[in-house]
């Protein structure tokens, strides 16, 4: 498996996998908002500005992030996402870790993010990653649907 950073001509790709990652979001009402931030042409305009990687493994891409970076030297991990079929093989970890790494080379010194408060198994894998939880967003993207509020000082 190798992350590279993400060309033009990935986004179809991107989009299915993040389709597929987001899939259990997709099944709750009121969530069509997001099909437009998961689309491919979404993700190109997403990744001329900030950073986006990819994992990629015998020709597939497997694995996806990008983070936005702000002048006060911190960056906002907006999306990451593993295929179902790729999950349990520290994808997701390793897409992190080399993210965190060019963030620090862009001399930042934090990342934060949202997680939906039900997506226990994601908070728990940035648990796991050094991330400790700053805040809670009540109903923000969805009602009844609480976002987490992470942040990891690099």
């Amino acid at each position: 498996m190798t992350i590279r950073h993400f060309k033009n001509g990935d986004e179809q790709k991107c989009e299915s996998l993040l389709m597929d990652s987001f899939s259990w979001y997709l099944k709750l009402e009121g969530s069509e908002w997001i099909l437009s931030k998961l689309s491919s042409e979404s993700i190109l305009s997403q990744s001329r500005e900030g950073l986006t990687l990819v994992a990629e493994e015998d020709g597939l891409i497997v694995g996806f992030v990008h983070m936005s970076t702000m002048d006060y030297g911190v960056g906002y991990i907006s999306v990451i996402g593993v295929s179902p079929q790729s999950q349990g093989k520290n994808i997701g970890a390793k897409l992190l870790k080399r993210i965190e790494r060019e963030g620090r080379n862009k001399k930042l010194r934090k990342i934060w993010l949202m997680v939906s408060h039900s997506n226990t198994g994601a908070i728990n894998f940035y648990l796991r990653n050094g991330y400790s939880v700053d805040g809670v967003i009540r109903d923000f993207t969805l009602e009844g649907l609480h976002e987490m509020i992470m942040s990891k000082h690099l």
